[in-house]
């Protein structure tokens, strides 16, 4: 941009006004003199190096398990079952070996405990396996599994690994047995166990690769007895160190490898090679599990260097079974591409059938996966000659750590930067363009993982582009996109923690199976866009979608394709900028695709036709809104197989539950088909959280939907949600699989309550609006969403709670029906007071438009706020609401409208009306800068209920409408009557008819008697909870409510047991009081004192849990001992509590069966009803017979203080220096008083003048407590001494000036940084900081934090009565830089950044905003600062010129190069010749030109263009007037004459003002209003006319009109049959007769499906314009006009002047007959080589006419019309461009 230069400019100008700034010299440092970076974090081992380098390893499962056909064994298999007959651990190492894998980690023993060894510790191993052995030994081989892997690893130089894992489910000694940990275990000691394991293989020099293993692997697997084993994972650790120096450990317990949080083997991104250990380690001892995605993205602030393995099984399962296929390499390619290209190394379990090989198939796609690699990653496009780099900056400008250094294939060179320094750039000259798809990076790790953000770019012909990006890198970053041709590569460094070091950087172009993979199926045909048939219009591109084709067109044109088969997919673009389509399949329109989408993609499904008949079918597609763009068409063609799918894409399961997988068969479903379904490991682990499926589905001959069932597992583990996959793979019968053949299976933790979801799901509920659906649905939603809601409050609600409100809300939103109208049995509900706005849609209101081609209609715009509006409201036409108020009174109403008239005087109106609606009108207009406005007004409603808002549009038309809230403004309440009564023995307050105000509550209080107790309530005739009060909420209608009581037959709360306040005890039985809860029995038991007891107390599981009730009536506060009567069969608990729960505690009942014994306990209760409750919501509890209550006498309690008097000192008084008194007087609870020491306080007191309270503590007296803790208080008013000067001292640091405001009485001492002087105490003083030449950060005064400006502050002060020292520091920060640059880079406007690429124009406004933040904030630092500065200059320096392009200035010129100066007036043709010599000057500097020239000079031209006016061609205007006054007036009826006097006036003063002194416009608005006029006039009817209207009249079919409306018409006909049958008939009859069958027709009335009927015709204005109704009978042929005045038949065209019309484009003619009902025209070209026509439609006397230019641009021909019996008339000529 020619900008740029002007801002770089202006910066550096404003940057050489600053303070001077220091500059680096250029030269380079010597190599010694500059050190590298400081390490960064943890660092790598040797052995962690090396891993990482490897990239590839293999797991090999192996074991029982493969022949039973299971993935975890028991511990209870037979070892005999393990008989491989063929083991070939040869072939195993060789076929990885040549893939490329360098390490192999093999299962030694897995979680069922047997070994692939010979293990002294166990005879769970091989050598139990006596037909393996015998095998084995026939062969010549050791029956040893482990052993001959080994001897195969150490003969092919591959490193080895062993898995051992933490759980033997055969071993005796996992778990404690009878014990509960290892003191009391009394299995053995595990541990131990395993240990020894561990040594008799890592020490054992025949295992491993020449003795040496380089990994060794263990889970944190449990089985049985897993809540009490407790692994010793750290000595394990020490011991394999011990055995195995540097071996790296996968653990779950933070080692030196880690799991990656899946089993699908892909990483994070992030995805840190760091971990904090006593995090994963807490988790594990905490949950016994694993906390999957702090896993899978590592920890950037970890203290330890781990390696996140990416484990994944070849197959759907860890082990071999039969039928199991291979992962595909697109499978293989995904999974690559996220692990070693996310820099962790990918662990591929290739698992050995029951032969002992690795199946053919295995091999091959392993072999295919290796291949594939090499082929890839063989040509570095880096390392080619002539290949350079260069770098934002470099450390110390030394070429030890140059850009170069990323080219070269040092492992121990790199580039980095100065320290400090967090972001910057590599740029790579390739030396040439190459073509290419793959970048890799390389961090230096051995220094540490540092880089957090990063971008790629590659320069191509058309510029920089983003490549990709991405967040870590780490080890090794593969960043994979579309193959592209660049000469350039850029890698952004934008976020790392400390200065990043990049190793290496290549590029390279992919092989094979890593190449893009095809968005197609596999089976599909695909017939390309290019073989479509084509309109004209169609513009053939080359881009990046199917087939690297794609063609794009403007509404209009048309493509089609035909194909044999059951069903196609439209394959094109989505774009901001393309619309609908129409698609026909065999000339049936059916759909209306809409390719909008905010983001341009491409290769994107447009639409999938329905399942067709097997065959042929033609699929037509029609532009219709915006543009098209369209790629090919995919084709399923197998005869009616059929393809398969999984639908939907995801499914969730509750752990223990089930869930049924749906597999649908679409595109046909002819003969038996089948697929196989298989389940697949992600975060799940099959066998652990869910069981594994295997099956084949068959498809019956039809049939197109089958279920599978998959299990997820019961556990204890909080492992947040887990993952799974359910997959369709090998189809047979003819069937293929389709897009979708996975779906994701989500494991919802019941162990873990995680909200998120359901926050999210509620999020998006929320946005959801009543307005858009219908109103049953609607209801159902609000439901679902209250109760999600509420459970998402609900901090207690459980994991299965929030699953299953999150599952039925999503089931609800699913189910919201789209509302297509609002209807009278769906009416739009007026909003009440507090409810918010409502939203309507226009297009949900009912339309009535009215005839002819400015009927109101429903449009598409993206812009609308639900993507349509209600448009063309010109006058007549009229929208309809038909609405529910709740109440009367006013609403606001907000209406979103858009309207093409600017201002007020030319403004549209919007007028509404209707049943119950005060009418009322808006003036409107629109904004040229917003496409819409919003106006508000209100609507007042006078009546509540059911109504019809009418919205009319008058003579100044209505604006489009968009959508109309509507808000409660000030409504009038209705009001309620709620009838309250109550039975005998009890009542409800208040009580009677009670009248409630809309929208308010009512309470009832209902108050049994005394020994009562409420036997029901009804409301509204309905049962309801038996409680003392009830409310009507929010009451909306009329209600009752009634209230019976009972006598009770126990104790309660309302019959109390009544206690003493003496010494004498008060006995009750157990069998007499309440039960509360369920289960609870009153049972016979002779041991019990009344021969009852209550018993089933307590939880007591499926019998339920109850609990009893103990009411009492307190007499006075005071202690109580309850003697509890209980009998226990086991040692059982008995909790108890209070109402307040301020009494509670527990008995502990021991085991005395069949006998009771009495337990008391003693309690503290307040005065009046209280209740005790003895419960156990844990387990089941004692049986109960009786309680015996007692009162405890009291002791005395100190129940007031007698304080001292109040005393007054001078300010200054120290507290040791108060009278205070060493006693005070207390009075005791019994009325007596006594002496009590006090100890005060000293806190609370200041020698300051005030009034303080002083408190004490109290000794008492032996036997006399203080339950209230009451305290002695004493009073000390200090009051004010003298006033004095003093020292008044502030010292501050050197960074502000200092300006001191108020009365000094002397300045003792003023210089930098002090201030001192002398001060009357009571001054007040303001002290004015300003920084110096900077600005304040952040401020302290004697050490703590002060409010301040950044640009300067004042602190005030009051001067003590002593001396005061006052000491402020000030951290500054210097902002003038980063000032300068934001002046700079705020000349940059919107329209300067238009056109810039998004990355660039992203990057510039992120950086000018974030300098603003950073300007703007007072306490930014000056890290910050310099930060902001820099990034925002480096952003502008970006801004680069843009070059013009040339193509729509040169169509422009084109156009100009055939203006014609004669044709248009002198004034507006001046400065058009310059203007178009300006143009061709620019346009003749080809790619020279600038983007501001080229704009500059197509706008220039195109106003020139504009300006233009033509010479007005006054020879239509001239034939309307000649035919107007051609008219005999007497024959016509005197309406509309006036107007036609006026408009033959206009016209004859235009005709006389001549061509040159008026406007085409105006000569052509003249003659349309005469021709309007002309229209308007009836002919008065004779005889021949009423015979022609009684034929037309007979002709219509009455079939869908009422009875009584057809009637009255044929009584008309009756009577115009009389007048047309007397020929003494007067012209008063005729004319009477005719206009009475007129009114008849337009009074038809049409019947309606219920029954009723409605007023008017829907068909009565096209009836009255097909008869010609006030018309002179039409004839077949025109009449010709003659001196008895006959009239004139003409047409009149939309277009009259000469256009030109671009090639391959169309343009729609209205040709309008005037004077005849009947006449016909032609229409035609004068030549068909340069225009081809087509006849449209027909509304009313409008023919409508499309023409197509079709000739070479330059050629022109004319348009004509011809009438029966005339010549042809001409109406413009248009010209192909």
């Amino acid at each position: 941009m020619k900008k740029t230069k002007k801002w770089l400019s202006l910066l550096v100008a404003a940057m050489m006004a600053l303070q001077p700034l220091t500059i680096h010299g250029g030269a380079a440092a010597a190599e010694d003199d500059v050190s590298p970076p400081e390490a960064w974090g943890p660092l790598p081992t040797e052995t962690q190096l090396q891993y990482h380098e490897e990239e590839l390893s293999a797991f090999i499962h192996f074991g029982v398990n493969t022949f039973y056909g299971v993935e975890w064994g028991t511990g209870k298999e037979d070892p005999n079952v393990f008989h491989p007959t063929g083991l070939d651990t040869d072939q195993w190492v060789k076929t990885l070996k040549d893939a490329g894998f360098k390490r192999i980690i093999m299962i030694g023993r897995h979680h069922d405990g047997f070994c692939l060894w010979d293990s002294e510790y166990t005879t769970q191993d091989v050598a139990s396996s006596t037909d393996f052995q015998a095998t084995q030994a026939a062969r010549g081989q050791s029956g040893d599994v482990l052993e001959e892997l080994s001897k195969s690893c150490t003969k092919y130089d591959m490193d080895m690994g062993f898995y051992l894992s933490p759980w033997d489910a055969n071993n005796p000694s996992y778990g404690y047995g009878t014990g509960t940990d290892e003191e009391t275990d009394s299995n053995g000691d595990y541990n131990e166990y395993y240990m020894n394991q561990l040594r008799e293989v890592l020490g054992n020099p025949k295992y491993g690769n020449d003795g040496k293993f380089v990994e060794v692997w263990m889970d944190g697997a449990k089985g049985s007895g897993a809540a009490a084993q407790h692994y010793k994972f750290q000595e394990w650790f020490d011991l394999i160190e011990e055995l195995q120096p540097g071996a790296v450990v996968f653990s779950p317990y933070g080692s030196t490898i880690r799991w990656i949080g899946n089993e699908s083997g892909k990483a994070g991104d992030p995805c840190w090679s760091k971990l904090d250990q006593q995090r994963q380690r807490d988790y594990y001892d905490t949950y016994g599990g694993d906390e999957a995605n702090y896993l899978n993205s590592g920890d950037p602030n970890g203290d330890i260097w781990s390696i996140g393995e990416c484990d994944v099984s070849l197959t759907s399962g860890w082990f071999w079974k039969a039928g199991k296929q291979p992962k595909s390499m697109e499978e293989l390619t995904d999974i690559y591409f996220k692990s070693v290209g996310r820099g962790q190394p990918l662990l591929l379990n290739v698992p050995p059938d029951t032969t002992g090989v690795l199946p053919e198939d295995f091999v091959d796609r392993v072999s295919e996966l290796g291949e594939t690699i090499r082929d890839t990653f063989r040509t570095d496009l880096t390392k080619q000659e002539g290949v350079t780099a260069e770098a934002t900056a470099v450390r110390g400008n030394s070429p030890t750590y140059a850009a170069a250094n990323v080219l070269d294939d040092d492992s121990d060179s790199y580039w980095t930067m100065d320290d400090g320094q967090t972001t910057g750039s590599i740029t790579i000259d390739l030396g040439g363009t190459k073509l290419f798809d793959i970048v890799s990076i390389e961090e230096y790790i051995e220094l540490g993982q540092r880089i957090s953000d990063f971008t790629v770019d590659v320069h191509t012909s058309s510029g920089w582009k983003e490549f990709g990006s991405g967040h870590t890198i780490g080890a090794k970053r593969l960043v994979r996109g579309a193959p592209v041709r660049a000469d350039q590569i850029r890698v952004n460094i934008t976020g790392s923690q400390a200065v990043p070091l990049i190793e290496n950087i290549g590029a390279f172009k992919a092989e094979g199976a890593f190449e893009q993979e095809s968005i197609m199926p596999e089976g599909l045909s695909m017939i390309d866009d290019r073989e479509f048939d084509r309109s004209d219009g169609w513009n053939l591109e080359t881009i990046d979608g199917v087939n690297d084709t794609g063609m794009w067109a403007n509404p209009g044109a048309e493509a089609s394709f035909t194909f044999t088969g059951t069903k196609a997919w439209i394959v094109g673009t989505k774009d901001p900028n393309h619309g609908t389509m129409d698609v026909y399949v065999d000339g049936n329109l059916v759909a209306t695709p809409d390719a909008y989408q905010p983001n341009r993609q491409l290769k994107q499904i447009l639409y999938v036709t329905d399942d067709l008949p097997y065959g042929e079918h033609t699929v037509r597609m029609v532009c219709k809104t915006k543009a098209t763009g369209l790629d090919a068409a995919f084709i399923l063609d197998n005869n009616g197989a059929g393809m398969f799918e999984i639908d939907p894409a995801s499914y969730t399961v509750l752990e223990g539950g089930t869930q049924n997988i749906v597999i649908k068969r679409v595109g046909g479903t002819s003969g038996e088909v089948s697929v196989d379904f298989q389940t697949a490991p992600d975060t799940a682990v099959h066998g652990r959280h869910y069981n594994d499926v295997n099956e084949t589905v068959t498809f019956a001959d039809g049939q197109d939907t089958a279920e599978v069932t998959v299990e997820a597992i019961e556990n204890n583990e909080v492992t947040g949600d887990l993952r799974f996959f359910a997959e369709i793979v090998n189809p047979a019968g003819g069937a293929i699989l389709g897009f979708n053949t996975r779906a994701d299976v989500i494991i919802k933790d019941n162990d873990l309550v995680d909200k998120n979801a359901l926050k999210a799901a509620l999020e998006k509920a929320n946005a959801e609006n009543e307005g858009w659906y219908t109103s049953a649905t609607w209801m159902s939603f609000v439901q679902a969403r209250e109760e999600a809601q509420a459970v998402y409050d609900n901090s207690d609600a459980t994991a299965e709670q929030v699953n299953t409100a999150l599952e039925n809300l999503e089931q609800a939103q699913k189910g919201l029906e789209d509302r297509t109208a609002f209807t009278e049995a769906d009416p739009f509900i007026l909003p009440k007071e507090n409810e918010g706005d409502k939203l309507a849609e226009a297009e949900f209101f009912t339309l009535v438009p009215i005839s002819g081609d400015k009927y109101v209609r429903i449009e598409e715009d993206a812009n609308a706020s639900h993507g349509q509006k209600v448009g063309w409201m010109e006058p007549g036409n009229v929208i309809k609401l038909p609405y529910v108020a709740p109440n009367a009174g006013t609403y606001r109403v907000d209406c979103r409208y858009q309207s093409g008239r600017l201002s007020e005087e030319t403004a549209n109106v919007i007028n509404w009306s209707g049943d119950g609606i005060q009418s009322g009108s808006v003036r409107v207009f629109g904004d040229s800068s917003a496409p819409y406005k919003n106006v508000t007004f209100d609507l007042i409603v006078t009546e509540p209920g059911a109504g019809e808002l009418v919205i009319t549009a008058d003579s100044n038309a209505g604006p489009n409408l968009d959508f109309f809230t509507f808000t409660a403004k000030d409504l009038v309440a209705n009001t309620y009557i709620i009838t309250a009564e109550a039975g005998e023995n009890g009542s409800i307050e208040p009580s009677g008819e009670i009248a409630v105000k809309e929208g308010s509550s009512q309470t009832f209080t209902i108050t049994p008697d005394r020994g009562y107790e409420i036997a029901e309530i009804l409301v509204d005739g309905e049962p309801a909870d038996k409680k003392s009060t009830y409310t009507f909420e929010e009451v909306t209608g009329n209600h009752t409510i009634s209230v019976s009581f009972q006598e009770m037959d126990h104790y309660g709360e309302n019959r109390p047991v009544v206690l003493n306040s003496s010494t004498t005890p008060v006995e009750v039985e157990a069998e007499l009081l309440e039960l509360g809860g369920e289960g609870g029995l009153i049972e016979d038991n002779a041991y019990a004192s009344g021969g009852k007891a209550v018993g089933w107390l307590g939880n007591c599981g499926d019998h339920g849990n109850a609990w009893l009730n103990l009411w009492v009536e307190v007499p006075q506060d005071g202690t109580y001992d309850i003697a509890v009567s209980c009998m226990a069969g086991a040692q059982n608990i008995l909790y108890y509590e209070n109402l307040d729960q301020t009494v509670q505690g527990r008995i502990s009942c021991e085991n005395t069966y069949p006998n009771f014994v009495e337990m008391t306990i003693r309690v503290e209760l307040k005065q009046g009803i209280d209740r005790l409750k003895f419960f156990n919501d844990e387990e089941s509890t004692a049986n109960l017979d009786k309680f015996t209550i007692t009162a405890v006498q009291p002791k005395l309690t100190v129940v007031s203080v007698k304080n001292p008097e109040k005393q007054t000192v001078v300010s200054g008084t120290l507290f040791e220096d108060l009278d205070l008194p060493e006693t005070v007087t207390v009075v005791l609870s019994d009325g007596s008083t006594e002496k009590a020491g006090v100890v005060w306080e000293k806190d609370g007191y200041l020698p300051e003048v005030g009034t303080y309270t002083i408190s004490g503590i109290l000794t008492l007296p032996d036997g006399v407590e203080n339950p209230e803790n009451l305290q002695a208080e004493a009073t000390v008013v200090v009051e004010e001494q003298e006033l004095s000067p003093h020292l008044f001292f502030v010292q501050w640091n050197a960074n502000a000036e200092l300006e001191v405001e108020g009365n000094v009485n002397e300045v003792i001492l003023e210089r930098d940084g002090i201030f001192s002087a002398e001060v009357m105490a009571g001054e007040d003083l303001k002290l004015h900081f300003t920084p110096v030449g900077q600005s304040f950060n952040a401020v302290t005064c004697n050490g703590e934090t002060i409010p301040f400006e950044a640009d300067g502050f004042t602190y005030s002060v009051t001067m003590q009565n002593q001396d005061t020292k006052l000491y402020f520091h000030f951290v500054v920060v210097n902002k003038a830089i980063l000032e300068a640059a934001l002046d700079v880079a705020n000349t940059v406007t919107e329209e300067e950044l238009e056109d810039l690429a998004d990355t660039v124009k992203q990057n510039f406004l992120e950086a000018r905003e974030n300098a603003q933040e950073v300007f703007d904030k007072d306490t930014a630092t000056q890290a910050e600062v310099n930060e902001a500065w820099k990034l925002l200059i480096e952003a502008i320096h970006y801004l680069d010129f843009e070059k013009g392009d040339l193509t729509s200035l040169g169509k422009l010129l084109e156009i100009a190069s055939k203006i014609d100066p004669e044709l248009f007036t002198e004034s507006s043709y001046e400065g058009f010749e310059e203007a178009y010599q300006t143009a061709q000057d620019v346009y003749d500097l080809g790619g020279d030109a600038l983007k501001g020239d080229v704009e500059n000079a197509y706008y220039t031209l195109e106003e020139a263009l504009n300006r233009l006016i033509f010479k007005a061609d006054l020879s239509s205007l001239q034939a309307v007037v000649d035919y107007a006054k051609s008219l005999c007036l007497e024959d016509y009826r005197s309406e509309g004459q006036k107007e036609f006097q006026e408009a033959l006036t206009k016209a004859e003063t235009i005709l006389e003002k001549g061509a040159g002194a008026v406007t085409q416009e105006k000569a052509d608005a003249a003659a349309a209003a005469l021709t309007k006029a002309i229209e308007n006039l009836r002919r008065i009817p004779d005889k021949d006319a009423l015979e022609d209207l009684i034929a037309q009249v007979e002709n219509m079919d009455l079939s869908n009109y009422t009875a009584a409306s057809v009637r009255a018409l044929n009584g008309a006909l009756q009577s115009a049959r009389e007048v047309v049958k007397d020929p003494q008939a007067t012209r008063d009859q005729i004319v009477k007769a005719y206009d009475e069958v007129e009114d008849r027709v337009e009074q038809l009335e049409t019947k309606k499906q219920n029954g009723s009927h409605s007023g008017g015709s829907s068909s009565s204005s096209s009836a009255g314009n097909s008869y010609g109704v006030g018309t002179a009978p039409a004839t077949t042929v025109p009449v010709l006009p003659t001196e008895n005045c006959q009239t004139q038949v003409f047409v009149v065209s939309d277009t009259t002047l000469p256009f030109t019309l671009k090639r391959g484009s169309a343009y729609c003619f209205k040709m309008t007959v005037n004077g005849s009902m009947t006449a016909v025209p032609s229409f035609t070209v004068g030549n068909g080589d340069v225009l081809k026509t087509q006849f449209v439609a027909k509304v009313g006397n409008d023919y409508y006419f499309r023409v197509w230019a079709i000739g070479t641009p330059g050629t022109s021909t004319g348009v004509y019309t011809t009438l029966l019996g005339q010549n042809a008339q001409m109406h413009c000529t248009v010209a192909v461009g």
